[in-house]
């Protein structure tokens, strides 16, 4: 169990930056969906 929980604190440090380039891409790729 406390893998996990490391893992997820781990994840959450890391993620968060990939979080935002993430939600970049989708809305960048939403709008140009929504412009078609």
């Amino acid at each position: 169990m406390d893998n996990v929980q490391d893992a997820r604190r781990y994840l959450a440090k890391t993620g968060d930056g990939l979080v935002a380039i993430a939600a970049t891409f989708v809305s960048y790729g939403v709008s140009e969906i929504l412009q078609c």
